[in-house]
């Protein structure tokens, strides 16, 4: 759980976001957390109030996940994004049921609760909210030309002349992010377009003629440490962002 500076923080961005409904703004907390026990019988939803924010929660795993075998180190993942969801659902102040997909693997919203979660390599994602709403996470590496072509278009790389090695994380996690708020998988990869790129953290893509804002946050990784660098991104629909960036201690 956040401790009382957290809490604090919190409450007095809510206030000034209420002054700054037509822009996302975005909070970045830190902190640390250790594992709950399972949402086996959690109630019903509650929810004790209006949306105000969504708070996706980005949580850094601990070390001995690279040891692990692939099927061991899936159901871990497993289990930190489901709690990285509980967290998310905490933080926006409800209840949810204990989340369920269908036989292709959509999550399935609950009493008008929905939710998404990613996971890339010592990093989970997150996040609930009152919509259809899509999450993901990439870990930045190099990648061939053939899939930047693969994944965006000639014009879609001429939005910028900036020569950002990020760039084409940006564009994956977001439409990532947009296809699983959509409820379909990369086979609608070809209808989704990102059309501008407004700033460092906001981006606009179409799908099927549908307009989607993303927005976006990078956690920097440290190269003579092994660190490396991530990227999320989330779905808005409006509401403003803050990001929870958690930390569970080995």
């Amino acid at each position: 759980m956040m401790n009382a500076s957290h809490t604090c923080s919190i409450s007095s961005w809510r206030k000034r976001s209420d002054e700054k409904k037509r822009t996302p703004q975005i909070l970045i907390l830190r902190g640390t957390t250790r594992m709950p026990d399972s949402w086996a019988g959690v109630e019903n939803l509650h929810n004790s109030g209006e949306w105000t924010a969504l708070y996706p929660v980005i949580m850094k795993l601990p070390s001995f996940l690279p040891g692990m075998s692939g099927s061991e180190k899936k159901k871990e993942l497993s289990k930190f994004a489901r709690h990285a969801l509980k967290l998310s659902a905490e933080r926006s102040n409800v209840t949810p049921r204990i989340p369920e997909k269908d036989r292709n693997g959509v999550p399935q919203p609950t009493d008008g609760l929905y939710w998404s979660v990613s996971h890339s390599s010592q990093c989970v994602a997150a996040v609930v909210a009152p919509y259809a709403v899509g999450i993901d996470i990439e870990q930045i590496r190099d990648v061939s030309t053939l899939l930047k072509e693969q994944i965006a278009s000639e014009a879609e790389w001429d939005l910028t002349p900036e020569n950002d090695p990020t760039l084409f994380f940006r564009y994956w996690t977001a439409k990532e992010a947009v296809l699983k708020a959509a409820g379909h998988g990369l086979s609608g990869l070809a209808h989704c377009a990102v059309t501008q790129i407004i700033d460092d953290v906001q981006i606009r893509l179409t799908y099927h003629d549908t307009s989607w804002l993303v927005l976006q946050h990078e956690i920097p990784g440290n190269k003579r440490m092994g660190q490396p660098s991530y990227i999320a991104a989330v779905t808005s629909g409006g509401h403003d962002i803050a990001w929870q960036r958690i930390s569970i201690p080995a």
